[in-house]
């Protein structure tokens, strides 16, 4: 008797706190409904203007910040001196037209939005190599928090150009720039700033031909007249070949000529053997030229690779 007591008070409040949970659970057509009303009042009531700046002191600045992120270095191409990277830039400002009170909206603290619903400041790569390419399938959406701070991260592949520095090649370390900026904006209506870059690398990976060292950034300003400055974000992005490969190609067998070439001319004129060996390292060497032509771009003479000036030195004094 007592059991089914017991059993009938356990049912009884399973079945109250169901309940009082189902009726407390918040409803999705009205949070639906609720978020319409409020996309009505920011873009539609308001008349809200894609064109215009966020400006409200015209003797201030608009402040943007941005942070970088790297994905991946895709490739380093010695032949045309470029660098490909992945990224994923973030962008952050204010725009007072966008504030809401959260408690008129059900306590409803952010919404996602089009990047074509909203003024979007046109931070691009100043030396990309073509356009650079969105990462994604679609536009990603910016994030709008009820005191009007707007948050955009979105994924794009760049490709700059690079000075590669060979002359150490393959044990070489070279320095690749991505430069950000505003092509419309100067200065005085916007104030580009970066933020740290400790956490840029946190979701890098590694590349098998090419360590990342460093990746550091600082502001430059670009003066165009009297009147207009325009702030521009320089990324300095610091690798070093992974040399073990390119030893075996390169050096290698130059070392091996360096030994032999000079066994070959205490030979005795009439022997076979120098006739065998040197008909070798000619071949040696045309296979390393021919491979040299094919991985290095024309060079200037004072950025041929050691590797290559000794196999020059070896074919003059053969």
């Amino acid at each position: 008797m007592r059991r089914s007591r017991l059993a009938d008070i356990v049912t009884l409040t399973v079945t109250v706190a169901g309940i009082v949970l189902f009726c407390a659970a918040p409803s999705h057509g009205q949070s639906y409904k609720v978020e319409s009303d409020l996309h009505k009042a920011l873009f539609k009531d308001s008349n809200y203007d894609t064109g215009v700046i966020p400006i409200v002191d015209s003797t201030k600045p608009l402040k943007v910040q941005l942070f970088l992120g790297m994905n991946y270095l895709l490739d380093i191409d010695e032949k045309q001196g470029m660098m490909t990277a992945a990224l994923y830039p973030s962008l952050s400002w204010t725009d007072e037209r966008l504030k809401w009170e959260p408690h008129d909206y059900e306590n409803l603290m952010s919404i996602s939005v089009l990047p074509e619903k909203l003024w979007m400041p046109d931070v691009q790569v100043f030396n990309s190599v073509g356009a650079a390419s969105a990462d994604t399938l679609h536009s990603p959406k910016v994030t709008v928090f009820s005191n009007g701070t707007l948050y955009h991260t979105f994924g794009l592949v760049s490709r700059t150009p690079c000075e590669l520095n060979l002359i150490s090649f393959p044990f070489d370390v070279n320095t690749c720039f991505i430069q950000f900026g505003s092509w419309s904006e100067p200065n005085r209506r916007i104030e580009l700033e970066l933020q740290d870059t400790t956490q840029s690398l946190a979701f890098y990976g590694r590349h098998p031909s090419w360590k990342l060292q460093n990746f550091t950034a600082q502001a430059n300003d670009i003066i165009i007249s009297d009147t207009e400055t325009f702030t521009e974000l320089s990324i300095s992005v610091r690798v070093a070949r992974k040399g073990s490969y390119y030893y075996r190609l390169f050096v290698a067998p130059a070392a091996v000529c360096m030994f032999v070439i000079p066994v070959i001319h205490f030979l005795p004129p009439s022997s076979n053997e120098k006739l065998t060996l040197g008909g070798l390292m000619l071949v040696v060497v045309a296979i390393m030229f021919e491979m040299a032509e094919d991985f290095f771009p024309a060079f200037s003479l004072g950025n041929v690779p050691l590797v290559c000036r000794f196999d020059i030195v070896t074919v003059h004094y053969y």
